[in-house]
Protein backbone atom coordinates (compact mmCIF):
# COMPACT_ATOMS: atom_id res chain seq x y z
CA UNK A 1 0.00 0.00 0.00
CA UNK A 2 1.46 3.69 -0.82
CA UNK A 3 2.18 5.72 1.97
CA UNK A 4 1.28 8.71 -0.32
CA UNK A 5 -1.50 8.86 -2.83
CA UNK A 6 -1.71 11.63 -5.10
CA UNK A 7 -4.94 11.87 -7.47
CA UNK A 8 -5.84 14.12 -10.16
CA UNK A 9 -4.59 17.44 -8.35
CA UNK A 10 -5.15 20.91 -9.45
CA UNK A 11 -3.82 24.23 -8.13
CA UNK A 12 -5.08 27.72 -9.72
CA UNK A 13 -4.63 31.07 -8.45
CA UNK A 14 -6.97 33.73 -9.44
CA UNK A 15 -6.21 36.21 -12.24
CA UNK A 16 -8.45 39.16 -13.91
CA UNK A 17 -8.40 37.91 -17.42
CA UNK A 18 -8.15 34.06 -16.54
CA UNK A 19 -6.73 31.67 -13.77
CA UNK A 20 -3.39 30.54 -13.87
CA UNK A 21 -2.70 27.24 -13.57
CA UNK A 22 0.10 26.15 -11.66
CA UNK A 23 -0.35 22.37 -11.27
CA UNK A 24 -2.77 20.17 -13.92
CA UNK A 25 -3.98 16.83 -13.47
CA UNK A 26 -0.89 15.48 -11.02
CA UNK A 27 -1.37 11.77 -10.27
CA UNK A 28 1.36 9.49 -9.01
CA UNK A 29 1.93 6.97 -5.66
CA UNK A 30 4.98 6.63 -3.31
CA UNK A 31 5.85 3.48 -1.38
CA UNK A 32 7.33 3.47 2.22
CA UNK A 33 10.98 3.96 2.08
CA UNK A 34 10.99 5.28 -0.73
CA UNK A 35 13.67 8.24 -1.85
CA UNK A 36 11.79 10.07 -4.71
CA UNK A 37 13.43 12.98 -6.50
CA UNK A 38 10.90 15.78 -8.32
CA UNK A 39 13.43 17.72 -10.58
CA UNK A 40 11.84 20.43 -13.30
CA UNK A 41 12.69 23.89 -14.89
CA UNK A 42 12.39 26.94 -12.63
CA UNK A 43 9.06 27.53 -12.52
CA UNK A 44 7.08 24.71 -13.17
CA UNK A 45 5.58 24.34 -9.71
CA UNK A 46 7.78 22.01 -8.09
CA UNK A 47 7.27 23.83 -4.65
CA UNK A 48 3.87 24.49 -5.24
CA UNK A 49 3.23 20.66 -5.04
CA UNK A 50 5.60 19.53 -2.38
CA UNK A 51 3.51 22.40 -0.29
CA UNK A 52 0.23 21.07 -1.34
CA UNK A 53 1.19 17.16 -0.50
CA UNK A 54 2.11 18.67 2.81
CA UNK A 55 -1.21 20.16 3.65
CA UNK A 56 0.64 23.91 3.39
CA UNK A 57 -1.46 24.63 0.80
CA UNK A 58 -4.91 23.46 -0.70
CA UNK A 59 -5.94 22.00 -3.99
CA UNK A 60 -8.13 22.95 -6.18
CA UNK A 61 -8.98 20.08 -7.38
CA UNK A 62 -8.24 16.22 -6.42
CA UNK A 63 -6.73 15.24 -3.43
CA UNK A 64 -3.74 13.35 -1.93
CA UNK A 65 -3.87 10.72 0.84
CA UNK A 66 -1.35 9.43 3.46
CA UNK A 67 -1.37 6.44 5.05
CA UNK A 68 -5.35 6.65 3.67
CA UNK A 69 -5.99 9.75 5.43
CA UNK A 70 -7.02 12.76 3.01
CA UNK A 71 -4.62 15.83 3.39
CA UNK A 72 -6.58 18.46 4.69
CA UNK A 73 -3.87 20.42 6.59
CA UNK A 74 -0.64 19.90 7.95
CA UNK A 75 0.49 16.62 9.85
CA UNK A 76 3.24 17.59 11.80
CA UNK A 77 3.32 13.88 13.33
CA UNK A 78 3.49 12.13 10.14
CA UNK A 79 5.43 14.97 7.79
CA UNK A 80 8.30 16.65 8.07
CA UNK A 81 9.86 19.78 6.00
CA UNK A 82 12.89 20.55 5.58
CA UNK A 83 13.05 24.54 3.78
CA UNK A 84 16.58 25.82 1.57
CA UNK A 85 16.98 27.95 4.46
CA UNK A 86 17.94 26.26 7.80
CA UNK A 87 15.59 28.36 9.34
CA UNK A 88 17.22 28.38 12.58
CA UNK A 89 16.67 30.30 15.92
CA UNK A 90 19.18 33.10 15.80
CA UNK A 91 19.32 32.93 19.54
CA UNK A 92 18.82 29.11 20.37
CA UNK A 93 21.34 26.65 20.20
CA UNK A 94 21.70 23.45 18.51
CA UNK A 95 20.09 21.35 20.77
CA UNK A 96 17.18 23.95 21.55
CA UNK A 97 16.40 24.03 17.95
CA UNK A 98 16.00 20.50 17.63
CA UNK A 99 14.65 19.71 20.96
CA UNK A 100 11.34 22.90 19.96
CA UNK A 101 9.19 20.79 18.21
CA UNK A 102 8.91 18.05 20.80
CA UNK A 103 8.34 21.53 23.23
CA UNK A 104 5.53 23.11 21.36
CA UNK A 105 3.83 19.42 21.49
CA UNK A 106 4.02 19.04 25.40
CA UNK A 107 6.73 16.09 25.14
CA UNK A 108 7.77 15.72 28.79
CA UNK A 109 11.13 17.25 29.45
CA UNK A 110 12.98 14.17 29.60
CA UNK A 111 12.08 12.19 26.80
CA UNK A 112 12.55 15.23 24.45
CA UNK A 113 15.83 16.11 25.56
CA UNK A 114 16.58 12.09 24.67
CA UNK A 115 15.24 12.19 21.52
CA UNK A 116 16.91 15.69 20.51
CA UNK A 117 20.07 14.25 21.59
CA UNK A 118 19.43 10.85 19.75
CA UNK A 119 18.89 12.77 16.66
CA UNK A 120 21.82 15.47 16.90
CA UNK A 121 23.93 12.03 17.47
CA UNK A 122 22.25 10.98 13.90
CA UNK A 123 23.13 13.80 11.83
CA UNK A 124 27.14 13.69 13.14
CA UNK A 125 26.70 17.55 15.16
CA UNK A 126 26.14 15.76 19.08
CA UNK A 127 29.82 17.41 19.56
CA UNK A 128 28.22 21.06 18.53
CA UNK A 129 24.87 20.74 20.76
CA UNK A 130 25.73 23.96 22.49
CA UNK A 131 26.67 26.07 18.83
CA UNK A 132 24.33 28.85 17.90
CA UNK A 133 23.67 29.07 14.26
CA UNK A 134 26.21 31.75 13.51
CA UNK A 135 28.87 29.55 14.99
CA UNK A 136 27.94 26.78 12.39
CA UNK A 137 28.86 26.39 8.17
CA UNK A 138 25.79 25.92 6.38
CA UNK A 139 25.90 22.31 5.85
CA UNK A 140 26.02 21.86 9.47
CA UNK A 141 23.01 24.43 9.93
CA UNK A 142 21.28 22.28 7.26
CA UNK A 143 21.73 18.88 9.02
CA UNK A 144 20.87 21.00 12.21
CA UNK A 145 17.46 21.70 10.27
CA UNK A 146 16.89 17.61 9.17
CA UNK A 147 17.30 16.71 13.28
CA UNK A 148 14.56 19.15 13.96
CA UNK A 149 12.83 17.73 10.96
CA UNK A 150 13.34 14.00 12.06
CA UNK A 151 13.18 14.92 16.28
CA UNK A 152 9.04 14.30 15.84
CA UNK A 153 10.15 10.84 14.09
CA UNK A 154 7.35 11.54 11.19
CA UNK A 155 6.73 8.74 8.42
CA UNK A 156 7.56 11.00 5.55
CA UNK A 157 10.43 14.31 4.88
CA UNK A 158 9.70 16.63 2.34
CA UNK A 159 12.61 18.51 1.37
CA UNK A 160 12.49 21.85 -0.95
CA UNK A 161 16.07 21.94 -2.40
CA UNK A 162 18.00 21.68 0.94
CA UNK A 163 21.14 22.07 -0.24
CA UNK A 164 20.40 24.49 -3.14
CA UNK A 165 22.55 27.43 -1.25
CA UNK A 166 25.84 25.94 -0.40
CA UNK A 167 28.88 25.47 -2.19
CA UNK A 168 29.47 21.88 -4.76
CA UNK A 169 31.50 20.19 -2.31
CA UNK A 170 29.35 20.52 0.82
CA UNK A 171 26.75 19.96 -1.29
CA UNK A 172 28.14 16.14 -2.64
CA UNK A 173 29.20 15.52 1.18
CA UNK A 174 25.68 16.57 2.26
CA UNK A 175 24.30 14.26 -0.39
CA UNK A 176 26.22 11.53 1.11
CA UNK A 177 24.93 12.48 4.27
CA UNK A 178 21.67 12.38 3.51
CA UNK A 179 21.49 8.70 2.19
CA UNK A 180 23.13 7.86 5.52
CA UNK A 181 20.49 9.08 7.86
CA UNK A 182 17.95 7.80 4.91
CA UNK A 183 19.59 4.04 5.29
CA UNK A 184 19.64 4.38 9.18
CA UNK A 185 15.64 5.65 9.31
CA UNK A 186 14.19 4.00 6.27
CA UNK A 187 12.25 7.67 6.01
CA UNK A 188 10.40 8.13 2.87
CA UNK A 189 11.79 10.75 1.37
CA UNK A 190 10.61 13.24 -1.36
CA UNK A 191 12.89 15.36 -2.52
CA UNK A 192 13.08 18.47 -4.44
CA UNK A 193 16.39 19.78 -6.65
CA UNK A 194 17.82 20.92 -9.58
CA UNK A 195 20.41 19.43 -10.08
CA UNK A 196 20.01 16.33 -12.29
CA UNK A 197 23.16 14.35 -11.09
CA UNK A 198 21.74 14.44 -7.34
CA UNK A 199 18.71 13.49 -8.19
CA UNK A 200 19.75 10.10 -9.62
CA UNK A 201 22.44 9.90 -7.40
CA UNK A 202 20.27 9.69 -4.47
CA UNK A 203 16.62 8.40 -5.53
CA UNK A 204 15.13 5.46 -6.00
CA UNK A 205 12.52 7.16 -8.69
CA UNK A 206 13.08 10.54 -10.37
CA UNK A 207 9.70 12.49 -11.45
CA UNK A 208 10.32 15.02 -13.76
CA UNK A 209 7.81 18.30 -13.92
CA UNK A 210 6.79 20.44 -17.31
CA UNK A 211 5.87 24.03 -16.54
CA UNK A 212 2.63 26.28 -18.21
CA UNK A 213 0.78 24.50 -16.73
CA UNK A 214 3.13 22.27 -13.86
CA UNK A 215 2.31 18.20 -15.04
CA UNK A 216 4.96 15.15 -14.64
CA UNK A 217 5.77 13.99 -17.88
CA UNK A 218 8.04 11.13 -17.06
CA UNK A 219 9.26 9.03 -14.30
CA UNK A 220 12.60 7.62 -14.09
CA UNK A 221 13.60 4.36 -11.95
CA UNK A 222 16.90 4.77 -10.82
CA UNK A 223 18.10 1.12 -11.10
CA UNK A 224 21.95 1.62 -9.85
CA UNK A 225 22.85 -0.36 -6.86
CA UNK A 226 23.11 1.08 -3.13
CA UNK A 227 24.61 1.85 -1.53
CA UNK A 228 25.91 4.74 -4.10
CA UNK A 229 29.50 6.08 -4.22
CA UNK A 230 30.57 8.55 -6.02
CA UNK A 231 32.73 6.36 -8.50
CA UNK A 232 29.29 5.55 -9.73
CA UNK A 233 28.78 9.57 -11.04
CA UNK A 234 31.42 8.29 -14.16
CA UNK A 235 29.26 4.91 -14.95
CA UNK A 236 28.03 4.99 -17.93
CA UNK A 237 24.40 3.94 -16.70
CA UNK A 238 25.11 7.08 -14.57
CA UNK A 239 25.03 9.01 -17.81
CA UNK A 240 22.08 7.21 -19.18
CA UNK A 241 20.06 7.98 -16.48
CA UNK A 242 21.05 11.76 -16.27
CA UNK A 243 20.32 11.95 -20.20
CA UNK A 244 17.05 10.50 -19.95
CA UNK A 245 15.85 13.08 -17.13
CA UNK A 246 17.72 16.21 -18.86
CA UNK A 247 15.87 14.81 -22.24
CA UNK A 248 12.33 15.13 -20.42
CA UNK A 249 13.16 18.18 -19.14
CA UNK A 250 13.97 19.94 -22.00
CA UNK A 251 11.28 18.32 -24.06
CA UNK A 252 13.07 16.71 -26.57
CA UNK A 253 11.43 12.72 -28.30
CA UNK A 254 13.22 9.52 -27.15
CA UNK A 255 13.68 7.53 -29.67
CA UNK A 256 12.90 3.87 -29.45
CA UNK A 257 16.75 2.89 -29.47
CA UNK A 258 17.27 5.15 -26.57
CA UNK A 259 14.48 4.22 -24.37
CA UNK A 260 15.67 2.75 -20.80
Amino acid sequence: MPVITVNDIGKSYPHPSKPICVLDHISFSVEEGQFVSIVGRSGCGKSTLLQVLAGLLSANEGSVSIDNELVRAPMPGKVAMVFQDALLLPWRTAFDDVVLPLQLSGVPIGERRQRATEMLELVGLAAFADSFPHQLSGGMRQRVSIARGLVRNPRIIMMDEPFGALDEQTRMRMGDELLRIWTATRKTILFITHSLSEAVYLSDVVRVMAAAPGRIVDEVAIDLPRPRTLEMMGSERFGQLRNRVWKSIAGTSIGEGERL
